[in-house]
């Protein structure tokens, strides 16, 4: 069975090649997957689309919903509700999973402070949508995340104290929301993973200060279900580069 694997992180953590190189590796395994770039605006044509597709699942019509998604009435909705693009693209992502869960799915997602407004979107319109087939979904939506056979959230982070701290506080809120979700924190460019030699950390101030950083990260700190380093690569060829992540990433194939 496939699984999705949904990917944030700070901005400029290495969201997008961690998506390349976990795409490669299933390429790799001769499996099924599928990668998706989470929009970067809500009013990217992707929403808009999962927005007629969801509406015309539920009405058996999509022609009717078009009809209904150009209206200003829905259209105010959208803009009265904060995140409900987020919520029904989400779930348009999670129902077609569901009808072909051999292929696993890649979220390319986007930033942390964005991720959050997403990931939080289902439990906010439970809680306003108390029973009829939205709540129906929203609960379906729900017990996927938290399913870790299902779903999975990958934490991207650097090796820096700060950029620790701000995925610990994601992922703190993260399970105030799904407290079964699997976090899976990834250390990216990492110096110790990397095993630079003892005659480069002494030759150079700025390598030796980030691995001194480095000791003190505690990738085990906080509510993740496990942790994957991934060294500084040296190679300046690009799909070199996520050609050597593959073995790191094994551990996502074993659960």
């Amino acid at each position: 069975m496939g699984k999705i694997y949904f990917i944030s992180g700070k901005g400029g953590v290495g969201k997008s090649f961690l998506a390349d190189a976990l795409e490669l590796a299933f390429h790799s395994r001769n499996l099924k997957v599928k990668k998706i770039l989470w929009p970067a605006s809500e009013t990217h044509p992707d929403y808009e689309k999962s927005t007629i597709e969801y509406i015309g699942l539920k009405l058996h019509s999509n022609l009717i919903a078009q009809w209904i998604y150009k209206t200003p009435f829905f259209k105010s909705l959208i803009n009265m509700l904060p995140g409900l693009s987020y919520l029904v693209m989400l779930g348009k992502i999670i129902y077609d999973y569901k009808k072909n869960p051999e292929t696993s799915v890649i979220i390319d997602g986007p930033s942390s402070g964005h991720f959050l407004s997403i990931i939080q979107a289902p439990t906010s319109f439970a809680k306003m949508f108390l029973s009829g087939p939205l709540f129906q979904d929203l609960m379906m939506m729900k017990e996927t995340m938290e399913d870790k056979n299902k779903f999975s959230m990958l934490q991207v982070q650097l090796p820096t104290l700060l950029s620790q701290q701000e995925s610990l506080e994601t992922n703190l809120i993260i399970k105030e929301n799904y407290n079964e979700m699997e976090i899976v924190n990834i250390l990216n460019q990492s110096l110790m993973a990397a095993q630079i030699s003892e005659e480069i950390l002494q030759s150079s101030e700025y390598f030796h200060a980030k691995f001194q950083e480095e000791t003190q990260i505690n990738l085990s700190k906080g509510p993740s279900s496990y942790f994957i380093s991934i060294p500084l690569s040296r190679s300046s060829d690009y799909n070199q580069k996520i050609r050597d992540v593959g073995p790191f990433l094994a551990p996502l194939f074993s659960l």
